[in-house]
């Protein structure tokens, strides 16, 4: 099989380091390293819902993104405050539709989950690495809120794994770092749970349309490291710290 840099396979991802209860007042807390993208995860609760769930009896769940400055070069530009930008809209979307399909929100009956992702470095695959993130930011709230009286049931039905896929001169390959997906004739997202059910698909065709077939095999190339995803997120939510090199 073919190496890319570093030596990794095509179906390798890159190395994961993941450091839980890194902020000190947040038991939701991941430092997560995929790479040279590292993203800081936090989840909390609050006692109160959007307007539109007022006397619903349902809770909420949502999530905020952003990079630092100095996550890219050139330095990005902060957003103003209350004023997230297309792309930055577009992911913390995908976060949060992400994390509510395997979250059963009557259980937190007028409260709400907060997901924040901070991009602190930039290497490619922050989108996919942030709902890992948040993922494991969330269940090791939702242990704590279990632990502590907060919630009267566990609201999570099931795990969840996102990884890049793309086609970088005409191999598919899994986790692309930036060098590989600067130049990706195809470029995918691609968010499933444990049984194999897809939540998100995001592909698009940079180097012209691409026949169906290869989208079978995107898929599944994608699913071989999404299945290694949700087994590391469920050691580190086990073990509360984890690093590995796959």
């Amino acid at each position: 099989m073919h190496l890319r840099s570093g030596g990794r396979a095509l179906d390798a991802t890159r190395s994961i380091s993941i450091e839980t209860g890194y902020l000190k007042n947040n038991p939701g807390s991941v430092l997560y390293r995929l790479g040279n993208t590292w993203i800081l995860a936090t989840a909390m609760l609050e006692d109160n819902v959007p307007k539109f769930l007022k006397k619903s009896k349902e809770g909420w769940l949502t999530a905020e993104y952003a990079m630092l400055p100095a996550s890219t070069k050139p330095r990005s530009h902060r957003s103003p405050p209350n004023r997230a930008q297309g792309r930055q809209m577009e992911i913390q979307r995908m976060i949060g539709r992400s994390l509510r399909s395997v979250v059963n929100l009557s259980f937190i009956k007028d409260k709400t989950f907060f997901l924040d992702c901070e991009v602190l470095q930039a290497d490619g695959g922050t989108r996919t690495a942030a709902v890992n993130a948040s993922f494991i930011a969330l269940k090791l709230l939702i242990d704590y809120c279990l632990t502590a009286g907060l919630i009267p049931k566990n609201p999570l039905m099931d795990d969840i794994g996102s990884i890049s896929v793309g086609i970088v001169q005409d191999k598919i390959m899994v986790d692309l770092e930036y060098s590989e997906d600067s130049i990706a004739q195809v470029d995918m997202n691609l968010v499933m749970t444990s049984r194999k059910r897809i939540i998100e698909i995001q592909a698009n065709a940079e180097g012209g349309p691409f026949p169906m077939e290869k989208l079978d095999d995107l898929v599944s190339m994608g699913w071989s490291g999404i299945e290694k995803m949700i087994e590391i997120n469920r050691d580190v939510t086990s073990k509360k710290n984890y690093d590995i090199s796959l």
